[in-house]
């Protein structure tokens, strides 16, 4: 656990588990960073930067600022867990090479992503290789979200799949790229964005 109120570099390290809790600093990866059980940002800002966070497990933004401001920067999760948000912010920069999150084998393992809290702050993001369940905006402020790209997904199979569902949300998505036609899902059943109860998309 990184705790307290002094902002400093996480060298390239393995950790068992990976707890931010500062007060209103910073601890940015200096190196890649490998967690084999789960990632927490609980307070202050974990920085990627230009490197790589490899979560063999959860991966939650709990209260404090996940932050992706570095070319090249990029998430991996493991097949089968979860990217989740419940209150704090995710930020994502619009940089050289976007920042990436996808899973540890891209098109063929898939994780859960979910917004349930927090606030969004997203000028530019490669999102890839999530479940077909899509990822789950419920709760969340969307101060951003511009500039997505989803690739590598998982293919629906219904019509109560999709790549975004967002309830009871109103925002502006811009320039969005979603896969082509019948390449995500079954032809006839791809549905890209729902809109969820209420809310404007």
């Amino acid at each position: 656990t990184f705790s307290g109120g002094t902002s400093a570099q996480i060298g390239a390290e393995d950790f068992n588990n990976l707890t931010v809790n500062k007060t209103s600093s910073t601890m940015t990866l200096g190196g890649n960073v490998n967690v084999v059980g789960t990632g927490s940002v609980a307070g202050g800002t974990l920085e990627v930067s230009t490197r790589t966070l490899d979560v063999d497990n959860n991966l939650t933004i709990e209260g404090g600022t996940l932050s992706m401001t570095g070319s090249g920067g990029q998430i991996t999760m493991a097949s089968g867990k979860t990217f989740s948000m419940t209150s704090g912010n995710f930020n994502a920069s619009d940089v050289a090479t976007a920042p990436v999150v996808t899973s540890d084998s891209p098109g063929t393992n898939f994780y859960t992503a979910s917004f349930t809290g927090g606030t969004l702050d997203v000028d530019e993001l490669d999102f890839r290789s999530f479940s077909r369940a899509g990822v789950a905006m419920n709760g969340v402020t969307v101060t951003d979200f511009d500039k997505v790209t989803f690739a590598s997904l998982q293919s629906g199979t219904t019509t109560t799949d999709y790549i975004l569902d967002a309830t009871a949300l109103t925002a502006t998505f811009d320039l969005m790229t979603f896969p082509d036609q019948g390449s995500w899902g079954t032809f006839g059943q791809d549905v890209n964005i729902r809109a969820n109860t209420s809310g404007t998309v």
